[in-house]
């Protein structure tokens, strides 16, 4: 199987207090086949996000000061450049994200799968722990996804080689917001049947959330050697 590679991603911030909409918006169509990735953060008061049409949630962490989610649409027709997302974000600040990936035709093909594993909690804190020990990988060549959102601070990882830097350095902060919000989103690709670790750190304390996801496997579903998908979420705010 060849590794999944990331064709394209862009990012959008609100730039009003209580945005209703957020549009993140890639430089060209996606290319048929390929499988998109939504990422959608808001604060605010008991913020929300509503899934798109045509779009799946995998995976959401929703708290009464910050939620995340992560979406996707798998063998996607081709064409999409942007995709308008309705929030609920209160006297708060939304951030969205749009990725598109590309396998090698079977990897990253099949249907969508219920989530072999999820977690979330709630609090106050600087800090949000690996998730990825909590499953083992099984096949090499597979997508590792992380997602972090956080009132406004800076970030600093412990991570394994895997991971690299932010995917979405630009666009990845609202503004005017009463409570703004920051998404970083960053990408691991495990060379062999071991797991990456990424954890969290956070220059000041207050709500966080953090969505990951594993996509990948030898057979045309995703996950590991029985087609599973793997994800996991864990908040403090």
């Amino acid at each position: 199987m060849a590794q999944p590679s990331l064709v394209q991603s862009a990012a959008a911030a609100s730039s009003v207090n209580s945005p209703t909409t957020i549009t993140p918006t890639l430089g060209s169509g996606s290319t048929q086949g390929n499988i998109l990735l939504l990422v959608v953060a808001v604060t605010g008061t008991s913020p929300t996000v509503t899934t798109p049409a045509n779009w799946t949630l995998i995976q959401s962490s929703v708290n009464s000061g910050i939620s995340l989610y992560l979406f996707e649409i798998q063998n996607n027709l081709g064409g999409i450049t942007s995709v308008a997302v309705t929030v609920s974000a209160t006297n708060g600040g939304a951030v969205g994200a749009l990725f598109e990936y590309a396998g090698d035709g079977v990897g990253l093909t099949g249907n969508i799968q219920t989530p072999e594993y999820t977690a979330a909690t709630s609090g106050a804190g600087t800090s949000l722990p690996d998730l990825f020990y909590l499953k083992r990988i099984v096949n090499a060549q597979e997508l590792n996804f992380v997602a972090a959102a956080a009132f406004v601070a800076t970030f600093s990882n412990t991570q394994t080689g895997e991971f690299g830097a932010n995917l979405i350095p630009a666009n990845n902060q609202s503004s005017v917001a009463t409570t703004n919000v920051r998404l970083e989103c960053y990408q691991g690709f495990n060379p062999g049947p071991t797991t990456p670790t990424f954890a969290l750190g956070l220059s000041a304390g207050g709500g966080c959330a953090m969505v990951v996801a594993r996509f990948g496997g030898t057979g045309p579903r995703l996950g590991s050697t029985d087609g599973s998908v793997y994800s996991g979420s864990y908040s403090v705010g």
